[in-house]
């Protein structure tokens, strides 16, 4: 049996100071600038024959669902059913914008809110799909001053697009998007779970709890969740006294052992693997 992931860093990884890796699977190619040995993929991975890590740290559903259609053309009809994707989502903030002359340059882009007459910060992951896809980030706010075209770029998009955006309108699409992300997958009946970073970004009940909104419901109302299982954030809260997460926020080791587990039982739970 064959595995594939996606999310952000949550299944990239956060331990920048090992060394590069490349995934390359029938003509796929992806290089990634570290490979995270502690990241819960990798505490799996020992059950399968093969694994191809999409994640990249900073992205969001966007960009995995671009990624995913990407890695499905390389995948025969006939061997489909050999594979397992599980897929992390990241939170609905997350957005992709497209620049470079061939307009193959995607730009990941975290908006968040700031105080009121202050400039929000916006997180830029680079993902392009050129042969090139060197991860850059950045942190852009009033105070950079550059003349790179890409942050330029950049700023022009959250200058556009950053000021109106709103938490309903990001939750909104998200799970639009995750309508179009289930559509694929069952499209093709392919063995699937999604997980999440936390409730925010794949639960509808959890979701239309916080914001009461009938265009929500109704969006929510729609998505099949049969194969949606908990977040990390919903297994492991966290608090002051926990000691599974990393002070930046990241599950440890030991979180991410915990987590690995969780995703081994569910497997079987689905039927996927036997082991």
């Amino acid at each position: 049996m064959k595995l594939y992931t996606s999310g952000c860093s949550w299944t990239h990884g956060h331990n920048y100071d090992n060394p590069e890796h490349t995934y390359e699977y029938n003509g796929c190619v992806y290089k990634v600038d570290y490979k995270d040995p502690h990241v819960w993929v990798n505490h799996i991975a020992p059950h399968y024959d093969f694994v191809f890590n999409h994640a990249l740290q900073g992205s969001g559903l966007e960009r995995l669902i671009r990624r995913l259609l990407e890695f499905l053309e390389h995948v025969p009809q006939d061997e489909l059913d050999d594979w397992i994707f599980l897929l992390q989502i990241s939170q609905p903030n997350r957005q992709e914008f497209v620049t470079g002359e061939a307009m193959d340059l995607w730009h990941q882009v975290a908006f968040s809110r700031g105080n009121a007459g202050v400039k929000p910060k916006c997180i830029i992951a680079y993902d392009s799909k050129t042969d090139d896809p060197d991860l850059i980030n950045a942190i852009l706010d009033a105070e950079v001053n550059t003349d790179t075209a890409l942050l330029r770029a950049l700023e022009e998009v959250y200058s556009s697009h950053g000021p109106v955006h709103c938490h309903k309108q990001e939750l909104y699409t998200q799970f639009a998007n995750l309508q179009v992300l289930v559509n694929i997958l069952q499209k093709r009946k392919l063995k699937y779970l999604i997980t999440a970073m936390d409730p925010w970004c794949h639960n509808p009940e959890y979701v239309v709890s916080q914001i009461p909104s009938p265009d929500l419901l109704r969006m929510t109302r729609e998505l099949d969740t049969d194969y949606f299982i908990k977040s990390s954030s919903e297994l492991f809260p966290w608090s002051p006294t926990t000691q599974l997460y990393d002070p930046c926020g990241h599950l440890n080791v030991e979180g991410n052992k915990l987590f690995a587990n969780y995703i081994h039982t569910e497997l079987k739970r689905y039927g996927y693997i036997n082991e």
